[in-house]
């Protein structure tokens, strides 16, 4: 009896391990959405600079877009 109870012990904790570990997976993938985002408009930002220098460079005019309101 002592061995079966030991057994479901085993088997509860390994199942709980497994449903943390999941957790903790979800929220650090959220987290790296946001960190992922942020990149790329970090990335996208540079692009627009780039063309507008390049633009200006060959003397074409490049609008600058207007700043995205927070």
């Amino acid at each position: 009896m002592k061995e079966r109870s030991n057994a479901i012990t085993v088997i509860c904790t390994v199942v709980l391990a497994f449903v943390a570990l999941a957790t903790f997976m979800r929220f650090e993938h959220s987290g790296l959405r946001a960190d992922i985002a942020a990149v790329r408009d970090q990335l996208n930002s540079v692009d627009r600079r780039t063309a507008r220098m390049e633009g200006h460079l060959f003397g074409i005019e490049i609008p600058q877009e207007p700043a995205a309101e927070e």
